[in-house]
């Protein structure tokens, strides 16, 4: 069996991130699965509205379920490094990995040319140290990740508002005011004329 000593140590990922992150995550999965066979069982046999503790273990579990999904994502970022695209493994005309002189498993290799014009081999995938882009700088990413949240949560802000406007004015979704409604002011917030659609 091909174990992660027969690669060269640069070519390693961290393993205890990975393995932590992945099993807290299947632990969390397999929580929430006994947790709605629970309720199953308990609204099988009537019981479960009764069983307050077991509501409020479900409206927190949204966290969990947050904390599970971004686990998985810690695990996979953190398991395929330190590549960015992987490389296959060479391999000899029987289908078994090549090793260098030292036994470590080689991978293919391809020719790139350098900006002074010389010309290096290098594996065929990208290490996440050669994937830094030269022409979008940190501070750019950090500016439309910022503006990106901004914008996401004034356009949350604008929906809701509209929407608590026309809920208390009592129009529907057609925006037809109800009979006996008719007189009603019109309250003129930031976003009266959405409302009044």
């Amino acid at each position: 069996m091909i174990g992660l000593d027969r690669f060269r140590p640069e070519y390693r990922p961290p393993v205890a991130v990975p393995f932590a992150s992945y099993h807290l995550m299947v632990g969390l999965g397999l929580t929430f699965i006994g947790l709605t066979l629970l309720a199953t069982v308990l609204r099988w046999r009537g019981r479960l509205y009764r069983t307050r503790w077991l509501l409020w273990v479900f409206v927190f579990a949204v966290v969990g379920a947050v904390a599970a999904n971004q686990l998985g994502w810690i695990a996979a970022e953190v398991g395929r490094q330190p590549w960015v695209v992987q490389p296959p493994v060479a391999r000899g005309p029987d289908g078994a990995p090549l090793a260098d002189a030292d036994g470590f498993i080689l991978y293919e290799t391809a020719t790139v040319s350098l900006p002074d014009g010389s010309r290096r081999e290098t594996p065929a995938g990208l290490l996440t140290v050669d994937g830094v882009s030269e022409a979008v700088s940190s501070g750019q990413v950090l500016g439309s990740i910022v503006l990106s949240a901004r914008s996401i949560s004034c356009s949350w802000c604008c929906g809701s508002t509209c929407s608590t406007t026309r809920s208390r004015r009592g129009r529907g979704r057609s925006g037809r005011v109800p009979p006996g409604r008719e007189g009603s002011s019109t309250p003129r917030g930031p976003c009266w004329a959405a409302a009044a659609r």
